[in-house]
């Protein structure tokens, strides 16, 4: 399936804008549009990418202008993306453009959302109701203005890591698809290649942990996601690659690894900034040759 529609968006500048506008257009398969995109900047460059990126623009803004705006902000987050993986064929560059982009995006999202935090917090308070003492129950004793504040940054947080997740699945599926037609085993090799240079993993880190710290503040929140990004996507190609030595286990072990995520990032992103200092892979592959 992916090599024909991958195929398809290939075989001209026609057919790849038809793919972008009606993928975009489709809900939730915004980041099908942006992967196609992607897919030919990645092969055909700039000016041909930005064309194609012009057509699922329009109703990614026709989205936007009903209030919908992550077909919007994936598409024109993954741009930098794109064509800084065609520019330097480093994912580790890549991620760096992701968080320097991302954080517009924050900020952007941070502006549009604070003085909506009131229709924000009643929405929420509407839709569960009791049960937000419950949800809350976690966060000790809170003021009503401390749990306004919580849910306009849980709210925040949570569309700047759904947009940074679109554009990199959007990204990844582009670069997955380019290696299948023309370069197979590429990603794979990519993915094993990929390691933050330690500067880069421990100034991330340290952002991110001073930024989630700062509960009061909606910028801060909104920020979080594109720091920690790099760190959780090099953390996990890390454990792609070292699953792999888990031989038939190595799908239990991806299954693991993906449900429990969403508690256990922070040993995923400790473990990436250690990968940047220590390189497992390259010490496991040593000891395995020897």
């Amino acid at each position: 399936m992916m090599r024909a529609l991958a195929s398809f968006v290939m075989r001209g500048r026609v057919q790849a804008a038809a793919f972008a506008l009606l993928a975009t257009a489709v809900p939730f398969c915004s980041f099908l549009g942006a992967a196609a995109v992607a897919l030919v900047t990645l092969r055909k460059g700039a000016a041909q990418g930005l064309l194609v990126a012009l057509w699922a623009l329009l109703p990614a803004l026709l989205w936007a202008s009903q209030g919908q705006p992550l077909a919007m902000l994936g598409l024109l987050l993954m741009l930098p993306m794109a064509l800084c993986l065609r520019r330097t064929a480093s994912w580790s560059w890549t991620l760096v453009s992701m968080t320097l982009a991302g954080l517009a995006v924050g900020w952007y999202l941070a502006s549009a959302y604070i003085p909506r935090a009131e229709e924000i917090v009643s929405v929420f308070q509407q839709l569960y109701g009791t049960r937000l003492d419950a949800l809350l129950a976690g966060q000790g004793k809170l003021s009503q203005t401390g749990i306004d504040t919580l849910i306009l940054t849980s709210f925040i947080r949570s569309i700047v890591s759904l947009v940074c997740f679109n554009a990199l699945v959007a990204l990844l599926l582009a670069r997955a698809a380019q290696a299948l037609l023309y370069n197979p085993g590429g990603l794979r090799a990519e993915m094993d290649s990929l390691r933050l240079p330690p500067v880069v993993a421990f100034a991330l880190l340290g952002l991110s942990t001073l930024t989630y710290g700062q509960e009061a503040s909606a910028l801060c929140a909104a920020v979080q996601p594109a720091l920690f990004a790099p760190l959780l996507v090099s953390g996990t190609a890390l454990v792609h690659a070292l699953s792999r030595r888990a031989g038939k286990l190595s799908t239990a072990c991806l299954t693991l690894h993906y449900i429990l995520l969403p508690v256990s990032y922070p040993g995923i992103l400790a473990l990436s900034c250690l990968d940047s200092l220590v390189d497992f892979r390259a010490r496991l592959w040593r000891k395995a040759s020897g």
